[in-house]
């Protein structure tokens, strides 16, 4: 990006714009403020917030209003808003991504949504308040009941249920997950209480049970996510103090990712092989990241936690964009955006700003290694197309450079970032919008 300022007379100053020359789109991981929807475990598991698989977009509705937002992956900021009903619990895109699913628990609807017109297409008139939704195949859709504890199959034209069952009696509340070709659907239990997770198949509209837990997945339940290619379910809860990996063959407990005191979400990012967990306690936060292959830590990155002490929040929100490469976590009243790859962001002199005298001064660029750091990578810094003699100072995670003697006026500097790394990565063209 480019950005020119002009000249001040009678100061004597240097002007400099600032090029920040990538080779991916990124953004420093700064908290900037955003809008946090009151969403935990305790409403819906975080079903609110959904990354488009293929487009550089996020879905989050507003548990505690009547709206949806279309947000830009990259930065986070609200593109569009369209009114969805009253209590959006949960939202989940069609098969072919072209309609979003939002379960209106406030309006007993689920209301779809045009995905590229962003508007709303039509409203599915229910007799029962909608929890949890999820698209399946031959216009399906799996809805779970947010006061009845039962999980129908509907017609997703109509409403016309053909379907339903009671996963567990007098279980109040189940969230859903779907297979990618809609064959299979998890059930899990939205509760304080022990963590119960239950697999069915979907035949001829009919549900099959295939396999349950082994109650051994802890409690406080709070977010699950889903690697239907791997065979993997993630999920975090209160107890125990990270993520709980588990097979989707038959349920059974695999192990677990380590983090520390009350874990609070998770996110996936399939084809680079991470997960991200974060965790929240009385006086730290962190957010980890983990390789699903190797079940090694990647990184850990601290998180400010507010207040201090004597709480524990649970008002963060988590989601990953792998088209994006990046990921999102709202705490209270801010938003950080992490990259999965390394970046750089302009450190001294920001963008359009003077510098007033003559040199010596320094120019910098600050520094992000990543959330998966490669094996090499190399900062430079260059003022109107030559390069600066930079040094790394990794205690401020910063590279300064020496600035040149430079006559009053306008100036360019380059920050640029180059990497090598050896997972690939299938191509794709990008789309801002």
């Amino acid at each position: 990006m480019t950005s020119c300022g002009g000249m001040t007379q009678p100061r004597r100053c240097l002007w400099l714009a600032v090029v920040v020359m990538l080779s991916t789109v990124v953004a420093f991981p700064l908290g900037v403020q955003g809008s946090k929807t009151p969403g935990g475990w305790s409403i819906n598991g975080d079903q609110e917030i959904l990354a488009d698989p293929t487009r550089p977009v996020i879905y989050e509705a507003y548990p505690l209003g009547d709206s949806l937002s279309f947000l830009d992956a990259f930065t986070g900021n609200v593109v569009s808003t369209v009114t969805v009903g009253q209590g959006p619990m949960s939202v989940d895109l069609s098969q072919d991504g072209s309609w979003l699913y939002v379960a209106a628990s406030g309006a007993n609807q689920t209301t779809v949504v045009d995905v590229i017109s962003r508007t709303v297409a039509r409203k599915i008139a229910l007799s029962f308040s909608p929890l949890s939704v999820r698209a399946g195949p031959n216009d399906r859709l799996y809805v779970s009941g947010a006061q009845d504890g039962i999980v129908r199959i509907l017609n997703a034209t109509t409403g016309l249920v053909l379907a339903e069952m009671a996963p567990m009696p007098g279980a109040p509340r189940w969230l859903l997950e779907a297979s990618p070709d809609g064959t299979y659907i998890l059930v899990h239990l939205l509760t304080s209480g022990q963590v119960h997770i239950a697999k069915y198949g979907v035949s001829a509209d009919q549900f099959v049970f295939l396999a349950g837990d082994n109650s051994d997945l802890g409690e406080n339940f709070m977010q699950m996510a889903v690697d239907w290619a791997a065979g993997i379910a993630y999920l975090v809860s209160g107890t125990p103090y990270g993520i709980e990996m588990v097979s989707l063959a038959n349920l059974a407990r695999l192990g677990w990712l380590p983090m520390w005191a009350y874990p609070q979400g998770v996110a996936l990012i399939r084809d680079r092989h991470v997960v991200i967990g974060i965790h929240r306690n009385f006086y730290d936060a962190d957010l980890w990241a983990f390789d699903t292959t190797t079940r090694a830590q990647l990184t850990k990155v601290p998180i400010a936690v507010s207040p201090g002490s004597g709480y524990v929040s649970e008002e963060s929100l988590l989601v990953a964009s792998a088209v994006a490469g990046t990921v999102l976590l709202w705490t209270e009243g801010e938003l950080r955006i992490l990259t999965v790859d390394p970046s750089v962001s302009p450190g001294a002199p920001a963008p359009d700003s003077e510098v007033v005298g003559l040199p010596p001064f320094y120019v910098t660029a600050r520094v992000w290694r990543g959330l998966v750091e490669p094996p090499s990578n190399t900062t430079s810094i260059a003022v109107d197309g030559t390069a600066l003699n930079g040094v790394y100072d990794p205690f401020y995670n910063e590279v300064r450079a020496p600035a040149p003697v430079l006559p009053v006026g306008r100036h360019r500097a380059c920050r640029n970032v180059r990497y090598r790394r050896f997972d690939p990565v299938p191509p794709r063209t990008v789309h801002r919008i």
